[in-house]
């Protein structure tokens, strides 16, 4: 229980026709800190994620 699991992942960069416009692959990776959105009735804020991660390398891909 709670073992961590390193993982390849890749993250896109979107425009706005859905097409990516940077590419970064990251090796090993796996969260170390997430922040979630405070959320507040009475407010008219937008919510915001965060999530950092530890990784092995990073590369970024050309297009």
């Amino acid at each position: 229980m709670n073992q961590i699991q390193r993982r390849d992942i890749v993250i896109s960069l979107l425009n706005e026709n859905h097409e990516p416009i940077v590419i970064w692959r990251v090796k090993h990776a796996f969260p170390v800190k997430y922040t979630g959105p405070v959320l507040a009735a009475g407010a008219n804020n937008i919510a915001m994620e965060s999530l950092e991660l530890t990784h092995e390398g990073l590369t970024v891909v050309k297009i």
